[in-house]
């Protein structure tokens, strides 16, 4: 009888060793495996007011990712708005944290990133709209639709209205700059339509010798680029002075951040450019501001976010099966599929940038978005 137990007892322990070992060479399941992605945010410093609510969305979307069985860490990281700050973070990252998947978003940012993710094995999904950081590129992706698409919007708009003089008023940061130098000039001048070009700095709080220019020149048509912190500062001033109530102004995304923030006379005689999303209300979109007011009480959710949140659930969904791919692999895998997330119907055309549908949007009097003309899918 004790022979049987030893030979039992050891017949149990083989086959728990043998259990054991089949486990540990086993690779764990996609439901078991962990999805970790950095996310290089400005979190303080005079651009906080973007990196916040990008924030929010990315825990919102780990939450929804879990009750998916999709497990996504999000680790997040200060750029403060500085380029060389982010620099710093991202080899930080991935030397201390062995990350090598990241999400980051501002154009200044995201063009100092790019450099070092090409030249190491790090993956870098951009919510920005610098048109030159897919150039080329080999492990970026954009996130976030090509700035230089809305530039060609605003410069169709002045093409067909053929104002006698126009005048610039953009702020010094990358985007508008590359806006200006690479698409408006050279569209203007081809066009033979005059035009003058007054700059102002980021965060600037007197815009009183731009506007002193404005009034000057006396023009039809003004375009304005640049954040909507600035662009409500300056067009208050506008309507202050009493500049803006008969000009026509043609902006950029940045207006989407005016609603509630300026008198309504000073932005109704304004079209600008924006993702048609915002516009149309979705319902996916009405769904995520519910979710967005009911965990932060925020009754706004700013496109970026909304970008974010959409960025990190097709991060997700391309990784659940390998996080470990490779950044070629990834971004290859990303631009051989189509998407749909809250921002609607997404894919990514050869280069890595995100196809989203655009529309030449006003307000009305209660700050409701109108649409006035749809800009159709790759329309250039």
């Amino acid at each position: 009888m004790r022979s049987l137990w030893i030979i039992v007892s050891v017949v149990v322990v083989v086959i728990a060793a043998i259990f054991v070992g089949i486990r540990l060479t086993q690779k764990p399941t996609p439901q078991e495996q962990v999805i970790r992605i950095g996310a290089i945010l400005p979190l303080t410093g005079k651009l906080s007011f973007l990196g916040e609510p990008e924030k929010n969305a990315l825990i919102l979307a780990m939450y929804n990712l879990k009750h998916k069985g999709v497990n996504v860490q999000v680790k997040f990281y200060d750029s403060q708005g500085d380029p060389k700050t982010a620099v710093s973070v991202i080899q930080k990252a991935v030397s201390a944290d062995g990350i090598k998947v990241f999400l980051a978003s501002l154009s200044g940012v995201c063009m100092a990133l790019k450099p070092v993710a090409e030249s190491q094995d790090i993956f870098l999904g951009a919510v920005a709209f610098h048109p030159e950081i897919t150039i080329n590129a080999k492990h970026t992706v954009r996130f976030l639709y090509d700035g230089k698409r809305e530039a060609e919007k605003v410069l169709d708009i002045i093409i067909k209205e053929k104002p006698n003089l126009l005048f610039i008023l953009a702020s010094r940061d990358p985007l508008s700059e590359v806006q200006v130098r690479d698409v408006l000039r050279p569209g203007l001048s081809k066009a033979k339509i005059d035009f003058q070009e007054e700059w102002f700095e980021l965060g600037a709080k007197d815009y009183r010798s731009q506007i002193a220019k404005l009034r000057s020149v006396s023009p039809s048509f003004v375009i304005v680029l640049g954040y909507g912190s600035d662009i409500k500062l300056l067009l208050s001033q506008m309507l202050e002075q009493n500049v803006i109530i008969s000009l026509k102004v043609i902006g950029g995304i940045g207006f989407l951040e005016l609603k509630n923030q300026v008198p309504f006379e000073a932005i109704k005689n304004v079209v600008f450019i924006g993702p048609k999303f915002i516009a149309e209300n979705s319902q996916a979109f009405q769904e995520l501001c519910k979710q967005f007011k009911n965990r932060w009480g925020i009754d706004e959710v700013p496109y970026d976010a909304a970008y974010m949140y959409d960025a990190l659930h097709i991060l997700a969904e391309c990784l659940a099966k390998d996080p470990q791919k490779t950044p070629e692999s990834l971004r290859s895998t990303l631009l051989s599929r189509k998407f749909m997330g809250v921002t609607g119907p997404l894919s990514f055309d050869k280069m890595g940038n995100l196809q989203s549908e655009l529309a030449i949007m006003r307000y009305g009097k209660k700050f409701e978005l109108l649409i006035v003309n749809s800009v159709k899918e790759g329309q250039q």
